[in-house]
């Protein structure tokens, strides 16, 4: 579905306007007042809805400008979780995904997954207005690597206030979202997985007593850097974590960071840490349909661009020295005020990556990358960033 595009010149700065969005005239929050910034719509990535499709396999041309069916590899669903493109559509100007019996086991259930065709990486904001269903089940938006090492889970919220399988109150989830990112390492047939789990990751609505499931909200995610996410509720900024301490502590990334290009999904399940502790949705709950559809009224995703050129601010060559095909080094110049410099494949995976250089000059070895093209992405202290097509011999 296209929009219309206006491009309004205000002196230097350039303001972009998307017409006929559902979002138009709400504001991106992240760097609202810093002038160096503005964001730009990133079109394929982004989706109001707006358009009818039946349930299953084939949703038209309309949805399959952007997304496809189930997860990002063959994988079928978490816990007792079954992903089927039978249970998603768009209807009514939202992006329904549901929850039913799987009749083939015991507190097996249906639910839905799609995903992006397009993957993103930082400086982007990713910001989508939804509502839980009245379920125990998860209810997700969330972006994961091409790798399945780097995840930001933007909507992890669970909806109902008990649970009839568990016989328990399940209210303080229903109150709460669930704001964190996970990074992982697997080797040798094992899988290590670091979340944060401060009080912070756990956002309450507001006022107190709130339940997720009783409204539309927007929930969004600034992912500035491989260090720094920003969370946002209903526009306003509630979580901040920032540095290696909190992003990638037991460096399963390498000490690199989230810098994967990351995929946008949406999806649900009864996941695992739930079903371990006794909580399903039973099959009376999954009977009452109402409450086992999350909704999702759009997704949106805007790249950060700098105020003063569409382009990049860093001109490579000022800031590195090479040659072009290079050998196995560059130099960094002096002064430079480099921050990191990274190698991408063409493919976008990350081949390398420097981070936290000094102002003095360097020396950086490049005899651990094989022969082929790269993209080299020069980030500088300031944030602002060059990237140069390099051929390695």
């Amino acid at each position: 579905m296209k929009k219309a595009l206006f491009i309004i010149w205000l002196g230097i700065n350039t303001t972009v306007c998307y017409g006929q969005y559902d979002w138009d005239g709400i504001d991106v929050p992240a760097e609202a007042n810093n002038a160096n910034y503005n964001w730009e719509l990133v079109d394929e990535l982004s989706d109001d809805f707006n358009y009818e499709t039946p349930a299953g396999s084939n949703k038209g041309s309309e949805f399959d400008e952007r997304w496809e069916n189930g997860y990002i590899n063959s994988w079928p669903g978490f816990g007792n979780t079954t992903w089927t493109p039978d249970n998603s559509k768009v209807t009514g100007g939202n992006l329904e995904v549901k929850a039913t019996v799987n009749p083939s086991g015991q507190n097996l259930n249906f639910f839905s997954a799609i995903h992006s065709k397009e993957l993103l990486v930082y400086p982007v904001y990713v910001e989508t207005r939804m509502k839980v269903m009245n379920s125990v089940m998860a209810n997700a938006v969330w972006m994961l690597s091409d790798n399945s090492l780097e995840e930001i889970d933007i909507v992890e919220a669970y909806g109902s206030s008990d649970s009839e399988s568990a016989q328990s109150s399940k209210n303080w989830f229903a109150e709460r979202m669930h704001l964190s990112h996970h990074t992982f390492k697997r080797e040798n047939g094992t899988t290590s997985d670091y979340q944060p789990t401060d009080a912070g990751s756990y956002y309450r609505l507001q006022p107190a007593g709130s339940k997720w499931r009783d409204n539309f909200h927007t929930v969004g995610v600034y992912w500035r850097d491989p260090f720094h996410l920003e969370y946002y509720i209903d526009g306003e900024l509630v979580r901040t974590v920032s540095g290696p301490d909190i992003i990638d502590p037991n460096e399963h990334l390498g000490g690199n960071g989230l810098t994967q290009r990351e995929y946008i999904i949406v999806s649900g399940a009864a996941q695992g840490w739930q079903v371990n502790n006794g909580v399903w949705p039973t099959a009376n709950e999954l009977a009452v349909a109402e409450d086992n559809i999350f909704k999702v009224d759009w997704i949106r995703s805007y790249k950060r661009i700098d105020a003063t050129s569409s382009v990049s601010k860093i001109k490579v060559s000022d800031k590195v020295s090479f040659t072009n095909p290079i050998q196995n080094q560059i130099t960094v110049k002096a002064n430079a005020n480099i921050d990191r410099i990274m190698f991408y494949h063409v493919n976008g995976r990350l081949a390398k990556s420097v981070n936290y250089l000094s102002q003095d000059q360097h020396i950086i070895s490049l005899t651990d990358l094989d022969k082929g093209m790269y993209i080299m992405h020069v980030v500088d202290k300031d944030g602002f960033w060059g990237s140069e097509k390099l051929v390695k011999q």
